[in-house]
């Protein structure tokens, strides 16, 4: 069990985390975030039909920014987003390393950054809320395309068979809960979701070709750190070169960081890592997302007056907190 090691010196990467979900912004700091990001993504923000999906976009650009800022050094207002044909967006300023990488991911309560210097990085949350208007085991049997068989294996019994059938994981307790359940089938797919978004080619890639073999079969919410032993292999081979980072943010949302395998010569990857990292993930407070952030255009009382009468979530859904 191989818990919260840092894998290359801390000030390459970043892993930053902000609760929107117990966010409820006056009208200053809803207009001070909106002058802080770049007019495009204000329209696109103000396109959303609730205050909870709003919030969530508002910060993933403002942990952005403040990103590359903190890592490259670029200055606040120097720094310039644009978006590929599918949306994603990328650094248009010249001088960017080859190797830089950003990603951002929110569902639940939550918005969450992982950047890397010089290696790919994929990132995903998730909140491990029961599925509405249906049953656990209904649910699964609709997703049961989403992964291996090895994989379901696991999900549903806390047991992994490797798909050489090198090694076998202990079976957790036979009457294991659906809520344990759950737990790992979203543990699963945040590994999926985070591979898929650190390699970049999205959707061409078969959930399929990728099977995850954890380690550890277990995470923890009350440990504060992070597991880094889960194994792919993606065709049926093993796939080393890429990483897993998974925990939890609180008691009810898993976390996973893929870094993939491009590295310098100047930064190599350490496979005997001795540093202990035991706060893997910065939460940010409303004060320090918005600290050191600049306003790049002026406030305009449209956007607090276009998000205000808006409601939290839809009808019949219970708000995040």
């Amino acid at each position: 069990m191989i818990f919260g090691k840092v894998v290359r010196p801390s000030a390459m990467s970043l892993r930053w985390a902000f609760r929107y979900g117990s966010w409820n912004p006056t009208e200053e700091e809803w207009l001070k975030a909106c002058a802080s990001v770049q007019l495009e993504e204000c329209h696109r923000v103000s396109q959303f039909c609730y205050k909870r999906d709003a919030k969530a976009s508002l910060v993933g650009r403002l942990l952005l920014r403040k990103a590359v800022s903190s890592l490259l050094g670029i200055p606040y207002k120097e720094i310039i987003f644009n978006r590929t044909a599918a949306g994603k967006p990328f650094l248009m300023n010249s001088g960017v390393p080859a190797g830089f990488s950003v990603n951002i991911s929110h569902q639940g309560s939550f918005t969450v950054l992982a950047a890397e210097i010089d290696r790919q990085v994929g990132i995903d949350t998730m909140d491990i809320a029961r599925p509405a208007n249906t049953s656990i085991q209904y649910f699964f049997r609709l997703m049961s395309s989403k992964f291996t068989e090895s994989e379901w294996e696991y999900i549903r019994n806390g047991s992994s068979i490797s798909p050489q059938r090198e090694c076998a994981l202990p079976n957790s307790p036979a009457d294991c809960t659906e809520q344990e359940q759950l737990g790992r089938f979203y543990r699963m797919w945040c590994l999926k979701e985070s591979f898929i978004k650190a390699d970049g080619k999205g959707l061409q890639i078969s959930l399929q070709r990728m099977s995850f073999t954890p380690v550890e079969p277990g995470l923890s919410p009350s440990e504060n750190m992070l597991s880094v032993g889960t194994v792919l292999h993606f065709d049926g081979a093993l796939s080393s070169s890429w990483q897993f980072h998974e925990g939890y943010l609180d008691d009810t949302h898993l976390v996973c960081v893929c870094i993939g395998p491009e590295v310098t010569a100047a930064n190599p990857l350490s496979s005997s890592p001795t540093s202990s990292m035991t706060n893997c993930f910065t939460h940010f407070t409303v004060e320090q997302l918005l600290d050191s952030v600049e306003e790049i255009h002026p406030k305009d009382r449209k956007w607090w007056n276009e998000f205000e009468p808006r409601e939290e979530v839809p009808r019949g859904q219970s708000a995040p907190t």
